[in-house]
């Protein structure tokens, strides 16, 4: 037995309810699949819960990746998004990477890789495509009123065509903004702000401008955070 390239997509037409399952087929007998899963379509920054063998182990933030996810002999990967999807909509997710036999699986690193020199919890990745209009784009929900984000870093990243002119991005949450910083132009964008324990109690949104990304650029954050108490 030998390992195998993992390339495989799922699907779901939604209903009338504005909810989704996607659910990819387990894994064989003997096996072990490791990989990142994807959205294709959709609405950026919308939320759907990973689930491996029906236990949560995060969120994806349309379109990901999310990853790497380990998923053993018979269990299977599933994409749950309850609510905010259009009706009558067919949704494709692609889950990529290997496919290992079970004695001598590659070694497992995930899920989430933190960007270099990240620590404390995962908050979200989500992404803003160009197109000239600007906008916002969810990362992390509100919490409950006793607790906080205490905030430590952001990345952002880009990818597709290069900007063409000095553009903003930047992290917003419920109180104030959090981090702002000018792309220099000619270059794809990655760069990561240490946000010194700021408290927020979210929600918390990327923001890219207008100036620069064209349409077939993607631009990506993920935050890190511990959860605390403020009461």
């Amino acid at each position: 037995m030998t390992s195998v390239q993992l390339n495989q997509t799922a699907q779901v037409t939604t209903q009338f309810t504005g909810s989704g399952v996607i659910t990819f087929p387990p894994a064989r007998l003997n096996r072990t699949l490791q990989g990142t899963v994807s959205l294709l379509g959709g609405t950026p920054g919308t939320a759907w819960s990973v689930l491996v063998g029906g236990l949560s182990v995060g969120t994806l933030f349309a379109p990901g990746p999310f990853g790497p996810v380990q998923i053993l002999s018979g269990q299977s990967l599933s994409l749950v998004c309850a609510a905010g999807l259009a009706n009558q909509t067919t949704y494709t997710a692609v889950l990529q990477g290997i496919d290992d036999p079970a004695s001598v699986a590659s070694s497992y690193t995930g899920p989430i890789i933190p960007p270099p020199n990240f620590s404390g919890n995962q908050g979200g990745i989500s992404s803003y495509e160009g197109g000239g209009t600007g906008g916002y784009f969810n990362i992390a929900g509100a919490l409950a009123s006793n607790l906080a984000y205490r905030l430590k870093a952001v990345s952002f990243t880009s990818q597709g065509v290069l900007a063409t002119a000095n553009s903003w991005v930047g992290l917003f949450g419920s109180v104030s903004a959090l981090c702002l910083s000018t792309v220099t132009s000619g270059f794809p964008l990655a760069q990561t702000f240490d946000l010194d324990s700021i408290l927020d109690q979210g929600p918390i949104e990327g923001y890219v401008d207008a100036a620069g990304w064209p349409a077939s650029t993607t631009i990506s954050a993920i935050i890190r955070f511990d959860v605390v108490s403020i009461t």
